[in-house]
């Protein structure tokens, strides 16, 4: 059952009328109930007015009643019919009114012939009118846990009524709001003290998780109660899941004899055909929560063998249709994040050519929410009894159709609704495709949902509706959960640049013999004694600090990523750090840390792909393969002899990697520290000691402007805390891992962020450890000696030769470029294109040429999906217009990566974080080891300003060896160079700098070309392009490669169109080899040796196969 408020309203101008309408009844109720509290109970009133509705807010239906509605799913209470529905409720009530005993050890000498009753629940309050009036009770005891209903019932009219009739008829009326009835044993203690009343009546008006447990302990107590109700079970199972306001059924039909078997035989003998295993589950299946019935007219309802409540109203197909028809009119299609411009990874290929179709696509609007006779793709969260699924086969053509059904109750019940077999036969005979999920609690859902979208080409998610047939609470996280993956999967998923640094950053380790985690059956002893670690970088860390300095010594300590800053700074060394990112930003962080005696004191622990330049920080690295990576497949096909643990949940932070690790080495205590996942204040979002704040304390970047952190989640040491995205993510995958660990393992949660599901809340001051340093000591041996072994370095390199063929992925990308070389002139050749784009990489794959779908398939999908959406485009023009643009940007993004592949295949990531403070570093360090003297003869203000940015304008230069000349060239002057001094040239014109490459000069030349003099060009902290050109001057001429003309890159970002009238005027250049930098473009001669695509002060060059509009400016 759907209680989506587009179901009860009209359309937006009806709605208006109707709650203009309605307004003066509503503030004139609001007011006048809100005296009666002041006059009555002065307590309740107090606390309406310091409250204000927070989740649930009063709206008018269509037939002018008023009901209530939850903000965050747009969810009504009610439903139709309310004041109905509600009487009949209370009338089916009194038909069987349910008596509670109250068994006491106090004196019962003083009986009270008054009756009472118990309600739980306000809603909107009317009930409480009629069971006033319609009983003899005297003592009316109200419960509400949600003080948002009781503020919406102001607004019914109904309180002046309720406490007019009490007055007359003598009623006591007692208030527990906020209160969740779990008190209801002491008030009833209190109840019969005061007036010696032992039996009374309880009524529930709705169902919650609260109440609900209260009804299961006093039904399984024979509805007597002689103690303290317990304080709560564990939640209940989806299957069992009731609406807070379910049917409230008229018709007395409904049976289990009206069901028709005839037509669930037939639908047994179609699955049989089609979904053997299905057939084979319910051919004798038995209902366990809610049990199929059918009324005399046939049609299928659902009842819930415990709390004996209907699914469905009395008109079951009508509700179903009405279902069909909002979807209908309203449908449902998550607009998936394409325009993720990668952040600091812009620089690689597959981003840029994000971007530049994003820029695209801007000026087109889509027809994404268009319904037409042909779906292309469909996802059905939920059947129920299935009717509105007839409905949408009848009235659709729909190529693919996933339908999870969670409860197994429901499908079997729409084996005596639908025709299955007719439904089969249409997805059949039309050559489209089912994917049937039922039974699945939500844990592997996203899993295999994403694997199917995989199978038949995740560009089909940029057409596909989503339809929701029914509510429930429970499983509501696990559909937001699919709906953002989803939305993610494409924009955030794998890419060619992703993939290639994987395998590069993999063949280098491999080949420079990297430890890898094998399975062991032989653990170490002490594994079950010596705790973890695991230290974030959440804003806990700096309350914890003393604790795990004083526990540090016992226990394994496994740092997470910029956590390892704060730890330097407070001299505590952890045994293990874990770095994730494939690219070299990583890198930065440690250069910041500044001291590398420290690092090497460290040893690494990170997945297959980490940057080689990051592993060489650390005293030795020990790498995980991690599953479904391509670096994981080709490892696991070259040694296939050996059993390698493949971490499944070591993604999407630092934290999830090293308790995945943890867990899957077989740790059994294991302690989160600064692992927050969430903050309480928006500006103390990670430790303060860390690289996330300045000295000062101010932010280094405006975070809450980076990320979205307004989502609210329950915390570990307080209600709710705010979150973002990426952590309520991390929080699921860690769930995930240590549902699936083994039931010994402890798992201890010491922060004040997010809660954590089977980790303990714990406070610091109650950690007690055991262990001691010594066997922390052996577990750490065992650790590095046995847990992790060398893989054949020389096996390896023989088979990925064989197996990883640039030749193969060279012909791949050939053959795409061939495929999008024509003009599309129609829809059904950009279909074609889609499609084809898809079969290459799979034949390859079939071929066992399985490089190119390691590299492509990403970016593949990508452009597939960004072309898929395209196609939603209403006028056909402006339709294939975009779908050219878009099939231009994949020809230069194919063009890019060939030639790339063809000069420098397994080149390693070149990305930069904070490329300043490391450059600062390294500069200084680098001219005093090497007594490296930096000089300008003219000694200008600029040339200071930029030693004094460099931070190298201090240096003792008395016992230089070599000096560094920087001058602006002069053509009119003559230049003499000494012997131990090196000459660099700032040219400022085209015609001196061919001048120069043509007296085949030795000195390297920055050339600025005539764009860097315009009125618009800004230089940042550099103040003027002289200042900037002596800074680019000063870390350029740290090259080992032989450049020849260095490119200064813009400050200023601008528009490809701005970049594009620049790029004729470096025409002259395209002789050279090209190398960038994050600061500039190198042109050479010669191709860069491995060595020489990094500079003495650590900058790392990528090749670039010509220069574009993006390579003229910094990446910020």
């Amino acid at each position: 059952m759907r209680k989506a408020i587009q179901l009860f309203i009209e359309n937006e101008q009806v709605q208006l009328e109707t709650e203009e309408a309605i307004l003066p009844f509503i503030s004139r109720s609001y007011t006048r109930s809100l005296k009666c509290f002041q006059r009555s109970v002065p307590s309740v009133y107090r606390l309406l007015k310091t409250e204000s509705l927070l989740h649930n807010s009063i709206f008018a239906n269509k037939d002018g009643e008023l009901d209530i509605v939850e903000s965050n799913s747009g969810n009504v209470f009610y439903g139709k019919d309310v004041n109905s529905t509600v009487f009949r409720h209370v009338q089916q009530y009194l038909n069987s009114p349910q008596k509670l005993t109250l068994k006491t050890t106090e004196d019962n000498s003083k009986i009270s012939d008054d009756k009472a009753l118990v309600v739980f629940g306000i809603g909107l309050g009317l009930h409480l009118f009629e069971l006033i009036r319609s009983t003899e009770v005297k003592h009316v005891v109200i419960y509400e846990p949600n003080v948002d209903f009781l503020v919406c019932s102001l607004y019914a009219g109904v309180w002046p009524k309720i406490f007019d009739l009490a007055q007359k008829k003598k009623v006591s009326l007692y208030f527990q709001v906020p209160n969740n009835g779990k008190s209801l044993f002491s008030d009833l203690c209190e109840l019969h003290g005061t007036f010696g009343i032992s039996s009374l009546f309880i009524y529930f008006h709705y169902y919650c998780h609260d109440f609900d447990d209260i009804r299961d302990e006093l039904r399984s107590n024979n509805w007597e109660i002689r103690q303290d109700l317990r304080e709560s079970l564990k939640k209940r199972s989806f299957e069992n899941y009731i609406l807070k306001w379910p049917p409230v059924i008229t018709d007395k039909h409904w049976s289990s004899k009206n069901l028709n078997y005839g037509l669930f035989a037939k639908n047994l003998e179609a699955f049989e055909s089609y979904f053997p295993e299905i057939a084979n589950e319910f051919s004798n299946y038995k209902a366990k929560n809610w049990k199929p019935m059918a009324n005399s007219s046939g049609e299928v309802n659902l009842i819930n063998i415990r709390y004996k409540t209907f699914l469905l109203n009395d008109d079951v197909k009508e509700e179903c249709e009405n279902l069909y028809t909002m979807f209908k009119e309203n449908p449902s299609r998550d607009e998936l994040v394409l325009n993720y411009s990668g952040g600091k990874l812009y620089p690689h290929f597959h981003y840029r050519t994000a971007v530049r179709v994003q820029n695209r696509t801007k000026s087109y609007a889509t027809e994404s929410s268009n319904l037409t006779r042909h779906i292309k793709s469909l996802l059905i969260f939920g059947l129920g009894a299935g009717y509105q699924l007839e409905s949408l086969i009848n009235n659709h053509d729909i190529d693919k159709l996933f339908i999870y059904e969670p409860n197994r109750d429901f499908f079997y019940a729409s084996l005596f609704s639908i025709d299955w077999g007719a439904i089969l036969k249409t997805v059949d005979v039309s050559e489209g495709s089912l994917y049937l999920n039922i039974g699945d609690d939500g844990s592997n859902l996203v899993k295999d949902l994403l694997t199917q979208f995989d199978r038949v080409g995740k560009h089909t998610l940029a057409n596909m509706f989503l339809f929701k047939s029914y509510d429930n609470d429970i499983l509501e996280p696990v559909l937001n959960n699919l709906r953002e993956e989803i939305r993610l999967v494409v924009g955030l998923s794998d890419n060619f640049d992703n993939s290639r640094y994987i395998i590069s950053h993999t063949k280098w380790a491999v080949e420079n013999n990297v430890k890898y985690l094998l399975k062991n059956s032989k653990k170490s002893q002490y594994l079950n004694d010596v705790p973890v670690f695991v230290v974030g970088n959440g804003p806990s860390l700096d309350n914890l600090l003393p604790v795990l300095k004083e526990e540090h010594s016992k226990a394994i300590v496994i740092s997470c990523g910029t956590a390892l800053q704060v730890l330097h700074k407070n001299n505590i060394v952890p045994d293990y750090h874990v770095d994730l990112e494939i690219n070299r930003s990583p890198y930065d962080w440690l250069v910041r840390i500044d001291d590398k005696e420290y690092l090497k004191k460290i040893n690494l622990i990170s997945g297959n792909g980490v940057h080689p330049d990051v592993i060489s920080m650390y005293k030795n690295a020990f790498l995980s393969l991690r599953s479904g990576e391509p670096a994981t497949l080709i490892v696991e096909s070259i040694f296939k002899e050996l059993s390698f643990v493949s971490l499944k949940y070591s993604y999407p932070t630092v934290s999830n990697f090293a308790i995945d690790f943890a867990v899957e080495i077989g740790f059994k205590q294991i302690y989160l520290f600064g692992v927050d996942l969430g903050f309480i204040d928006i500006k103390h979002h990670h430790s303060v000691q860390s690289g996330y704040y300045l000295e000062d304390g101010k932010e280094f970047v405006d975070y809450s402007k980076a990320y979205n952190t307004s989502l609210v989640v329950e915390g570990n040491l307080r209600p709710f805390v705010n979150t973002k995205y990426e952590f309520k993510m991390s929080r699921s995958i860690i769930e995930l891992a240590l549902e699936k660990a083994s039931r010994d393992v402890d798992v201890y949660n010491l922060n004040d962020g997010a809660k954590i599901k089977f980790a303990r809340p714990l406070q610091p001051e109650n950690i007690l450890i055991k262990s001691d340093s010594e066997k922390k000591s052996q577990v750490k041996e065992w650790l590095e000696e046995s847990a992790h072994q060398k893989l054949d370095r020389d096996v390896f390199s023989e088979h990925f030769d064989n197996q990883i063929k640039n030749s193969d992925l060279l012909s791949g990308i050939n053959l795409l470029k061939k495929q999008a070389s024509k003009t599309i002139k129609s829809i059904s050749q950009a279909e074609s294109l889609i499609s084809d784009n898809r079969k290459l990489i799979i034949d390859f794959f079939r071929d066992n040429k399985p490089v190119v779908i390691y590299y492509l398939h990403g970016s593949i999908n990508y452009i597939n999906t960004v072309l898929s959406k395209a196609l939603n485009i209403f006028d056909e023009n402006e339709c294939l217009k975009l779908l050219n643009e878009i099939r231009d940007e994949w020809n230069i993004f194919l063009a890019d990566i060939s030639e790339s592949m063809r000069k420098n295949p397994y080149e390693l990531d070149f990305i930069t974080w904070s490329p300043l403070e490391r450059i600062q570093i390294c500069c200084k360090e680098h001219f005093v080891e090497h007594r490296v003297r930096v000089s300008c003869e003219s000694a200008c203000d600029s040339f200071k300003r930029a030693t004094k940015i460099l931070t190298i304008d201090d240096i003792d230069y008395y016992s230089a060896e070599k000096v560094l000349r920087i001058e602006i060239y002069d053509k009119d002057k003559t230049y003499n160079k000494k012997n131990n001094e090196s000459l660099v040239f700032i040219v400022e014109s085209k015609e001196e700098l061919n001048f120069l490459l043509s007296e085949k000069t030795s000195n390297l030349l920055i050339y600025l070309p005539t764009y860097f003099y315009g009125d618009k060009c800004e230089f940042g902290l550099f103040v003027n392009k002289e200042t900037y050109a002596f800074f680019i001057a000063i870390i350029a001429a740290q090259c080992k490669g032989e450049a020849k003309v260095i490119l200064p890159k813009l400050v200023k970002n601008l528009s490809l169109s701005e970049s594009s009238s620049y790029l004729t005027e470096l025409d002259f250049l395209s002789q050279f080899n090209i190398y960038e930098s994050h600061y500039y473009n190198v042109f050479s001669s010669k191709c860069f040796s491995n060595d020489e695509m990094i500079t003495e002060l650590d900058e790392r060059f990528r090749f670039l196969p010509c220069l574009r509009e993006e390579n003229l400016t910094l990446a910020l």
